[in-house]
This record gives structure tokens, sequence and C-alpha cells, in this order.
């Protein structure tokens, strides 16, 4: 995704992710990097069970992320 950054609009922008269909993404995706920094202390990153878990979290959280900011720029 290319963002010009000199045609956006900072305060629309982030009026529009004020929305309360934006943040509930944007919710997801910050209680899931809470989880990511847990996990990363209290995991074993050399089972294979763990890695599954961290690297869903951070699946969920990235797509969260990309359609907290699409929705916002619509």
């Amino acid at each position: 995704m290319i963002i010009n950054r000199k045609s956006l609009n900072h305060s629309l922008f982030f009026a529009a992710a004020m929305k309360p269909t934006n943040l509930i993404f944007f919710v997801i995706e910050i209680m899931g990097m809470v989880m990511i920094v847990i996990f990363a202390f209290t995991l074993d990153s050399g089972k294979a069970k763990s890695n599954r878990i961290e690297q869903i979290t951070n699946a969920i959280v990235q797509c969260s992320l990309m359609i907290g900011i699409n929705l916002s720029l619509k």
C-alpha cells in the first residue's frame, strides 16, 4: 500500500480512525501487540506449538492494522 504523504490530510485520517468500526480493528491490533510482548517472555520459541501461536497472533495483528488503515483512508 502506497500513501502520498503530501496529499494525506492527517486530521481527516485521525477523525476517520476514531469511528467505532475502525477503532475495533485498532484495539484488536493493540491487544495483539501486548500479547506478542507477553509471548516473547513466556513462551518457549523452540517449540513448534509456541511458534505457531506467535505467528498466528502476528498475522491477526497485521491484518487488523491493515483493515483499520484501509477503512480509515476511504
